[in-house]
C-alpha cells in the first residue's frame, strides 16, 4: 500500500476553514455563558496543529470591569502569545528526535508553517532546560553503574557527558541518578547517596571509581578489561600474531568465570563457583607473570591491579546479588545520547546540550506508554515552577 502524500494546500485550507468555523461556534458558546458586554474584535495570528490561523478574536468586558478574550483563554493563548504551551511542547519534542534542520522541515510538512531553527532552539532551551530528569532509585536497585561520552563543543574541544544509573540486574529495572555535563567526578560522587548500594560497575579509567573504591565493591567491565589489555600490548609493540593467542587465553579465563557464575544461579553449587574463583585468580596471575617475562609490563600491571575487580560479580553471587559483567546498560544510555548529539557537523553549547539531554534522557527512562510530549514535559524543576 502506498504511503499517504503530505497534506496538499487545498486539503489544508479546507481543514483550516472547518477549524475556524468551529472556533466561531465555540466563541459564541463561551460568551453566552458570561455576563459581559462586547467591546471590540481584533485580528490575531496564532499557530496550532491546523497550521497558521488568522482569526478575529472578540473581546468582552465583564461586569466587574475586566476585559478578556474568552476564546484565547480557551485556546491557552496569553496576551502576547501566538502559540499555546501544549503545542509548543509538541514542537520541542520533534527537536529531541532529530537535528534542528530536519525538525523544522518536519514541522513545515506536518503543520504547514515555517519555523526558524533559532526559534525552535529557543523553545528547547526554555522548555527543556528546566526539566527534572533524575529519579529516586528503587529499593531493589543495589548496583551503581556509570559511563561517559564526549560531544563536540564547536571550539575544537569536547563536552564531557556523564550518566550514572542505579540498577536491579535481576529484574531489569534502572533509574537515572545523575546526568551531568562538564561536572567533575568528585562533585557527581558527592551528590549521590550510597547507602543502599553494594557495588559499582564501570571501566578502569572512569573518574567516579576513585571516589567509590573505599565505599563500594568494584566490578570492572569485562569488555573494557579485554580492550584495555589488548591496547596495552599493542602500545608495547606486540605484533598481532603474538597478541591473538594471549588475548584468546585472557578472554577464555573471563568467559569461563562468567559461565560458571551463570551455572551457579541455576544449580546453587557453591563449592564449584568458589573453586572457579580461585582458579581464575591463579590463571590471571599466571598470565600477568608471562606478560612480565616478555617485557609487556603495562599489560601485566593492568591485570595484577584489577584481577580482584574482574571477579567481583562472582563473589557477590555467593551472597545472592546478581551483578552485570559489563557496563552495557550505561553504554546503551550513552548511545541514546550519541544518536541525537554526535552526528557529523554537530557542535553544541553547554546550555543547548543540557536541554537536549534532558529531553532524550527523560524519554529514555519513561515507560514506553508514557513517552509522549505531554508526559515528558509534565514535570519541571521546582525552582522554575516557582518563578
Amino acid at each position: 500500500m502506498a504511503l499517504p502524500d503530505i497534506i496538499s494546500p487545498d486539503k489544508r485550507e479546507q481543514e483550516q476553514s472547518w477549524y475556524i468555523s468551529f472556533l466561531k461556534e465555540k466563541e459564541k458558546t463561551l460568551i453566552s455563558q458570561l455576563k459581559c458586554k462586547r467591546i471590540k474584535t481584533q485580528k490575531k495570528v496564532f499557530f496550532c496543529e491546523e497550521g497558521r490561523i488568522e482569526y478575529m478574536f472578540t473581546y468582552v468586558k465583564l461586569e466587574e470591569g475586566a476585559v478578556i478574550c474568552p476564546l484565547r483563554g480557551y485556546l491557552g493563548l496569553g496576551q502576547y502569545q501566538s502559540m499555546c504551551q501544549d503545542f509548543k511542547n509538541k514542537l520541542v519534542m520533534k527537536a529531541s528526535r532529530t537535528t534542528y534542520q530536519k525538525a523544522v522541515e518536519d514541522i513545515r510538512d506536518s503543520f504547514g508553517f515555517t519555523l526558524a531553527k533559532k526559534t525552535l532552539n529557543r523553545y528547547v532551551l526554555k522548555e527543556a532546560g528546566p526539566l527534572e530528569i533524575t529519579q529516586e532509585p528503587r529499593d531493589s536497585e543495589k548496583i551503581l553503574i556509570a559511563d561517559s561520552t564526549k560531544v563536540r563543543d564547536g571550539h575544537g574541544g569536547h563536552h564531557e557527558v556523564t550518566g550514572v544509573m542505579s540498577l536491579d540486574y535481576e529484574n531489569n529495572t534502572s533509574s537515572l541518578l545523575a546526568s551531568k555535563v562538564n561536572i567533575p567526578s568528585r562533585d557527581i560522587a558527592d551528590n549521590i547517596d550510597l547507602s543502599q548500594f553494594v557495588v559499582f560497575v564501570g571501566d578502569a579509567d572512569l573518574g567516579l571509581r576513585n571516589f567509590y573504591k573505599d565505599k563500594l565493591e568494584f566490578q570492572l567491565c569485562h569488555q573494557h578489561a579485554i580492550t584495555d589489555v589488548s591496547f596495552f600490548l599493542w602500545k608495547e609493540g606486540m605484533k598481532k600474531s603474538e597478541r591473538e593467542p594471549i588475548m584468546k587465553r585472557y578472554k577464555a579465563i573471563l568467559y569461563t568465570l562468567q559461565n560458571s557464575t551463570k551455572k551457579y544461579w541455576r544449580d546453587n553449587k557453591t563449592r564449584r563457583l568458589v573453586n572457579r574463583i580461585i582458579k581464575t585468580r591463579k590463571s590471571l596471575n599466571s598470565l600477568a607473570a608471562e606478560l612480565s617475562t616478555k617485557g609487556r609490563f603495562e599489560g601485566s600491571r593492568y591485570i595484577m591491579e584489577h584481577k580482584e575487580h574482574m571477579i567481583t560479580a562472582a563473589k557477590l553471587a555467593l551472597i545472592g546479588i546478581k551483578v552485570p559483567w559489563t557496563t552495557n546498560h550505561a553504554e546503551r544510555l550513552m548511545q541514546e545520547v550519541g544518536v541525537r548529539t554526535k552526528k557529523k557537523g554537530m557542535n553544541w553549547t553547554e546550555r543547548g546540550l543540557r536541554a537536549i539531554l534532558n529531553l532524550v534522557l527523560k524519554r529514555y527512562f519513561l515507560p514506553a506508554e508514557q513517552r509522549t510530549y505531554k508526559e515528558i514535559m509534565a514535570f519541571k524543576a521546582k525552582k522554575v515552577v516557582e518563578i
